[in-house]
């Protein structure tokens, strides 16, 4: 299908119905050809050749490790993906729903994209290489790898110059480790060409109210439904039944039917759940104000992404392997992450885990009441109980480096908790620690 042909049938139907003008990707680009690609792909990577990989500005930062070494050489596009995954990092960790984050990428002349000078097939590449063993977390990474291939090609072809490129991506719920469990937030995310520019928002939406009453599959599939009722090509398409699949079936939308992007997607769930607000039990407030005020909130972050990205930085030469770059961002991110929640009200604290959000809410009062002290003494209890996770979607994403075997020598773990301050230590393989790397109290055994 041409782009000509997709035009054409714009223009013969009624821009004020969806009749037309929502159709599958799969019709655009069979999946059978995306699949190859992928499978080729992954297939470069998991040998270490990664030749398409490298067309990256930036060959050389490969995980969040790499972009901290190379920043503490006085790189600025490496600084700038580190500052990316700090911010992504906090965000995620902090605002489970109800808040959009948009980002843009550049694209070259041959369709690919890339950010920071780090390319997009980079980042999805890094996936491949450290997902987890878990079935489900293959089955979405390799959904991930097909869409980065199949965004390329609708921005080759000049398809997102009227259409934007439309991902529900929903929680596994029994999955705590990577994803938001509480609120089983799913992510509509929208990508449209704006200038010279790929730009693409993620709404994050709650996927269960707070009786614990689950609405984001049926709710998804409401809106997918209308997809296929008002397209030519989509109507007899597979139902999708997996949240992969879900994640694996985009779907190319025109402009006009969601010309504020990501938000009226978000409005059409809220209408399909029965008048919500980003899936929550909440007044609803208008849209655009809102998303004007997300845009405000992301600025209140920079302060502390900043100090953040300037500890990692400091700490380069400790940071050995990505595994311990990536547990270094999680501590500081927590950290600061609770620092915020205690002057930012719009933080809601049980993101930070039930007991930890009790000692949030004593440590604001104290705050409330000017003793500082009590405030601080709170905040270090809040920090012991705190449970928040990030899925964070930069070069540190969702689950770029779990535990593997060849994470364990002839002396154990290579990675280990320090017992004087609790930070995992990561140590070089057939080597000891004699100090830790965080507190330099002794790790020695006995």
């Amino acid at each position: 299908m041409t782009f000509e042909t997709v035009k054409d049938l714009k223009l013969e139907t009624d821009q004020q119905t969806w009749l037309g003008l929502a159709e599958p990707v799969s019709e655009l680009i069979p999946n059978y050809e995306i699949e190859d690609q992928t499978a080729r792909f992954a297939g470069s990577v998991l040998v270490e050749k990664v030749v398409e990989v490298e067309k990256s500005p930036s060959p050389s930062i490969n995980s969040l490790m790499d972009a901290i070494k190379l920043a503490a050489t006085g790189d600025e596009e490496a600084l700038m993906i580190v500052r990316k995954n700090v911010a992504t990092d906090m965000m995620e960790r902090t605002i489970k729903s109800g808040f959009i984050l948009s980002s843009l990428m550049d694209i070259n002349e041959d369709g690919q994209l890339s950010q920071h000078g780090q390319s997009y097939r980079s980042i999805q590449a890094n996936s491949l290489r450290y997902v987890t063993q878990n079935p489900v977390m293959k089955q979405r990474t390799w959904a991930e790898t097909n869409n980065c291939f199949r965004l390329e090609q609708l921005t080759k072809d000049g398809l997102l110059n009227e259409y934007s490129f439309v991902v529900f991506s929903l929680a596994e719920k029994d999955m705590p480790e990577h994803f938001f469990v509480d609120t089983q937030t799913l992510t509509i995310q929208v990508s449209r060409k704006v200038g010279d520019k790929l730009y693409t928002e993620s709404a994050f939406v709650a996927g269960k109210d707070r009786s614990g009453e689950e609405h984001d599959r049926v709710t998804v599939d409401k809106i997918i439904g209308l997809f296929k009722q008002s397209s030519s090509r989509g109507k007899d398409a597979l139902d999708p039944i997996t949240n992969a699949e879900r994640l694996n079936h985009p779907w190319l939308i025109h402009n006009s039917l969601i010309p504020n992007g990501a938000v009226d997607l978000v409005k059409l769930y809220d209408d399909f759940n029965g008048g919500t607000f980003y899936g929550q039990d909440e007044p609803r407030q208008e849209y655009l104000e809102h998303k004007e005020e997300c845009e405000r909130r992301e600025a209140k972050y920079e302060e502390y992404c900043s100090i953040i990205a300037g500890h990692l930085i400091n700490e380069a030469k400790l940071l050995n392997t990505p595994y311990a770059a990536s547990a270094r961002l999680d501590q500081l991110s927590r950290e600061y992450s609770l620092k915020l929640a205690l002057t930012d009200e719009q933080i809601d604290p049980r993101v930070f885990g039930q007991k930890s959000a009790e000692y949030i809410s004593m440590a604001r009062s104290a705050v409330w009441l000017g003793k500082e002290e009590a405030a601080n003494f709170a905040l270090a209890l809040a920090y012991a109980h705190e449970t928040s996770v990030s899925c964070a979607g930069g070069i540190n994403g969702r689950g770029e480096y779990s535990k593997r075997e060849d994470e364990e020598d002839e002396y154990g773990s290579l990675v280990f908790d320090c017992p004087s301050c609790g930070f995992p230590n990561v140590r070089d393989r057939h080597k000891l620690l004699d100090k830790c790397m965080y507190c330099s109290e002794s790790v020695k055994c006995g």
